[in-house]
């Protein structure tokens, strides 16, 4: 014969069962739930970043006026190797004719050289920390996603802190052939 006991305890195992199931479903949904929303909160905060960085952009141009007015918001290319060249006029190594390949005067801030099939000429981009560049040159160097930056020197170029991977935005296409 069993103790009359047993068959109560076996009634509260089984109810002290059904309630730790019970409250694991309640506590699995709740985590879910916080993770979807962590989910949806990491990602809304993602596209309001790259909103105001397009904003940000934007507002930069407006001020620089490169830009026709209602043009779409940047597009954002990844990360191009940077480099730098100098706008000395002298035959040296880092350039110096005094006139870029698509038959303009480079000028220091605001020209950079890129691979035409990459990036045509014409095309205006934004680098982060380093600013809007117009695609105006081009070189034996730069192949595929690399870009080079012209600076006003030599010493310059040599020592210019953007060396290095950057992430690009095109903000305009320029023309195919360069002209």
């Amino acid at each position: 014969m069993r103790p009359q006991y047993h068959d109560a305890a076996i009634a509260l195992i089984a109810a002290f069962v059904l309630w730790v199931l019970l409250l694991g479903c309640t506590v699995w949904g709740s985590f879910t739930r916080a993770a979807a929303e962590i989910r949806v909160a990491s990602a809304e905060q993602a596209q309001k970043k790259a909103e105001t960085t397009a904003a940000m952009l934007l507002d930069q141009l407006d001020r620089r006026q490169l830009l026709p007015e209602g043009m779409a918001a940047p597009v954002d290319l990844g990360e191009y190797l940077c480099t730098a060249y100098c706008a000395e006029e002298y035959p040296h190594i880092c350039g110096g004719n005094g006139i870029t390949a698509g038959g303009t005067k480079p000028t220091p801030g605001i020209t950079a050289a890129a691979d035409w099939d990459e990036l045509p000429a014409g095309s205006v981009i934004y680098i982060e920390d380093v600013g809007i560049r117009v695609i105006e040159d081009t070189g034996g160097a730069v192949k595929g996603r690399a870009l080079d930056v012209l600076v006003a020197s030599h010493a310059e170029a040599k020592s210019w802190p953007g060396w290095g991977s950057h992430r690009v935005w095109l903000l305009q296409k320029g023309e195919k052939d360069g002209n």
